[in-house]
């Protein structure tokens, strides 16, 4: 109940604050628009009030007020009777201003003729901004990620959205900035620690302390009241407070970092705190560096803080990659490429630099201020050309290599598709898909040629493609295993007595000769087939050798025996992986996602539906786990032979229906591997017999070693069984596969009834197996 209050809390909070935004920024968008940014500031002299300065991109720059110009009269008034200049030595919003300039008196009307630049500035970055921002925060908030920091960073990007709005809505002195960008400017560093504590907490990092953020916020608010209720904000646009203040954050934020990546430095974390550190520098360092800090220094700036606005679009992009990392791009090789661009652009803005002082040193030798904005912009240009050379570089290597690394794909994807498919139906099917998809045929086919010269395909058919065949083999001769035509071409790929397989393919019209990538390409495809079906010949010569062989095991050679049990468990071992790294993912995987739905439904009867799905999918992952388990235990027996025993018989003990007892022996480090696996291989098979058919009530197995031989003593009270009613026939499974496996390696098991405890009439198994020295 609590828990959906702050919900319901949290929303109506973010849909007042979203709306509250909107109206700021439509206020914020008419008064930019309407009301010119007039950008001259002044100072009073014995002859009265002069211009000192006129700002950039502002209407004074576009109407060419000069410094030295001496202010006559603003609106009809007398300078001294106009507040903006007598206490903050600049000029507000005006109608008209009267100048004297050389003995001349010049009247300008003040309009909104500025510069497309200061429009740039102006409106068109802080517009950007906001977008961004605005949209980052209904994203998060639309996608209810569970993460403690969403809803702090969800309030800075609100707080933050109308910064640089609100910047420029205060150059022309409008009422509401006046106010509002105090608590922008306080509150924007304040929430951007928050985020940071509240991120790297849940992750179990100690960024700064509660008593210490909550100073924070305390102060913070002082000074907005301070600011709003005390300060006069009729005309002034200076926050020397707030200045202080955020500069004060910052570099607490700066130490703060740094401390924390000292401390995780080895770990993979360090990578977040490097993309973080990157992005505040690139963000915040201009305006802190040339702008607030020279202000509360000297009262001055080498540049306007218009310039230091564009850097402002990376902050939302910054905060929002921790918390959706998966959605957007990697940056960390940015980051490490951030130091070597650093200083070749450095080392470009030096030799500008230096051009520009030799050849025109007279306009700029006297202007320090233009030649630090010219290097700013020069090393700023050159960092984000070098960006943009890796980026165009990456795509143009991604873009003209792409038909070849298609084709290079297309083998790769042929030789593992081969790995596991074991008839010629299938690979000619995979030779049709690849050779039509990457050469410009219409049909191609595997087909047959008796030793009649009748063609069919391999299911047996005729169609057009074998009609063609038989025409090119009456009129053209083959040229290295090969027949071709105008129209097409055959290939030879396998000679057999009986019969040849050839690929045949039937060029699409108009017809368009093979380049030199394409041959090459198809020459190697052709090999590789040529290898694939001789492997598939072998595999099968040997195969119909073993049928007539595997009615009776005693006729199978030991090293066929030994070769085909070890095929038999790399095919277990191969087989659990798979299961393991793709059934029993997916079911955790549905299993989490059911997890998220559970947390953000408030339906119990739909809570209590998902919960049985989610009871029944993880079932099932256990499930497969216990399967994966008795096909091949690979983590027991990486262990070894004894722990996998051990592990064997106590999974045993706690499921099975009987009594077990044992005597194991510790198994010597010398066994040979394939020793020990026909050992627990044994055990396994024998313990899941009686608990499937035997029926038994008490089991008795021993593992005891004898010098060079290690014995295997099983015996239940169950229904018995003798050598006799055994299947002669080859087998990887069950009782006849054990025999099998027992012999391949030398060793001899009997079965027999057992005619000692725990019963007499029951199973009894002895198998004797040579303890040889691993020479591995």
């Amino acid at each position: 109940m609590q828990n959906e209050i702050s919900r319901q809390l949290q929303k109506h909070l973010f849909f007042i604050s979203m709306i509250t935004v909107i109206v700021l920024v439509l206020h914020f968008t008419i008064s930019i628009i309407d009301k010119p940014y007039i950008g001259v500031y002044t100072e009073h002299t014995d002859q009265g009030y002069t211009v000192q300065s006129v700002a950039p991109f502002s209407w004074g720059s576009s109407a060419h007020i000069r410094p030295g110009d001496r202010i006559l009269s603003v609106d009809g008034k007398l300078p001294s009777k106009v507040k903006s200049m007598t206490a903050y030595e600049m000029i507000g919003q005006a109608g008209h201003i009267d100048l004297l300039r050389e003995n001349e008196v010049i009247r300008l009307s003040v309009d909104q003729s500025v510069s497309k630049s200061a429009m740039f500035f102006f409106l068109v970055i802080p517009a950007a901004f906001f977008l961004i921002c605005f949209s980052f925060a209904c994203f998060l908030h639309m996608k209810k990620e569970i993460n403690p920091a969403v809803p702090v960073l969800i309030a800075l990007l609100i707080v933050v959205s109308p910064l640089l709005l609100e910047m420029s809505a205060n150059a022309r002195h409008d009422s509401w900035s006046l106010k509002v960008t105090s608590f922008s400017l306080v509150f924007t560093l304040i929430l951007l620690v928050h985020f940071m504590r509240v991120y790297f907490g849940s992750f179990g990092f100690f960024l700064l302390s509660r008593w210490l953020l909550g100073c924070l916020y305390l102060c913070g608010g002082l000074i907005v009241l301070h600011s709003i209720f005390i300060e006069d904000r009729s005309v002034s646009a200076y926050y020397p407070q707030e200045l202080i203040f955020s500069v004060f954050v910052f570099l607490l934020l700066c130490v703060l970092l740094a401390r924390l990546y000292r401390r995780i430095e080895g770990s993979e974390y360090r990578r977040m705190i490097q993309l973080l550190m990157a992005g505040f520098f690139l963000t915040l360092f201009p305006f802190v560096a040339f702008y607030a800090l020279p202000n509360m220094l000297t009262g001055t700036s080498p540049l306007p803080v218009e310039w230091t606005t564009p850097f402002a679009l990376l902050l939302p992009l910054t905060l929002c990659i921790p918390v959706l990392s998966g959605v957007f791009i990697d940056m960390s090789f940015e980051i490490s490429r951030l130091g070597y661009y650093s200083l070749l652009s450095f080392c470009m803005t030096l030799v500008t630099l230096s051009v520009f002082l030799i050849f025109i040193r007279e306009q700029l030798a006297g202007n320090p201020g233009e030649i630090m904005s010219l290097g700013i912009l020069v090393f700023s240009t050159g960092i984000l050309a070098l960006y943009v050379r890796e980026y165009l570089d990456h795509w143009l290597r991604k873009h003209e290599g792409a038909e070849k690394r298609a084709r290079q794909e297309s083998l790769n994807r042929f030789l593992q598709w081969s790995k596991t498919e074991y008839t010629l139906d299938h690979v000619a099917l995979m030779l049709r898909e690849i050779v039509t998809s990457h050469l410009p045929a219409l049909h191609a086919e595997v087909v047959r040629i008796g030793s009649d010269k009748e063609v069919r395909t391999l299911n047996g058919n005729k169609n057009r493609i074998t009609e063609w065949t038989s025409r090119l083999q009456d009129h053209t001769e083959p040229v290295s295993g090969m027949w071709k035509s105008p129209s097409g071409m055959a290939v030879l790929l396998k000679q057999r007595k009986d019969e040849n397989l050839l690929l045949v393919c039937i060029w699409r019209k108009p017809v368009k000769m093979l380049n030199l990538e394409e041959r090459m390409w198809l020459e190697t495809l052709l090999n590789y087939a040529k290898v694939v079906i001789e492997n598939l010949d072998q595999t099968d010569r040997l195969l119909h050798a073993l049928r007539r062989m595997e009615t009776d095991r005693s006729r199978i050679p030991p090293e066929m025996n030994r070769f085909l049990f070890s095929l038999s468990e790399y095919e277990r071992k191969q087989l659990a992986r798979d299961l393991h790294d793709t059934a029993v993912q997916d079911q955790l995987a549905i299993a989490r996602e059911i997890d998220m739905k559970i947390r953000k439904t408030e339906d119990a009867k739909i809570k209590g539906m998902l919960t049985y799905a989610r009871e029944r999918v993880l079932d099932i992952a256990g499930d497969l786990r216990k399967i994966i388990r008795a096909w091949y235990p690979e983590p027991a027996l990486k262990k070894g032979p004894g722990p996998a025993l051990n592990e064997l018989i106590e999974q045993v003990s706690l499921s099975a229906g009987f009594f077990l007892e044992t005597h194991i022996d510790p198994i010597p480090k010398g066994l040979k591997r394939e020793g020990a696996l026909c050992l627990y291989r044994a055990a396994q098979e024998l313990l899941d017999h009686v608990a499937a058919h035997t029926g038994a009530r008490h089991v008795f197995l021993a593992v005891r070693f004898d010098g060079a031989h290690v014995l295997l003593i099983y015996r239940d009270d169950g229904a018995g069984i003798d050598d006799s009613q055994i299947d002669p026939s080859f087998s990887t499974m069950g009782l006849p596969g054990l025999i099998s496996r027992v012999e391949g390696l030398g060793g001899s098991i009997r079965l027999t009834q057992a005619q000692e405890k725990p019963a007499p009439g029951g199973l009894a198994v002895r198998i004797d197996l040579p303890a040889g020295n691993d020479n591995k």
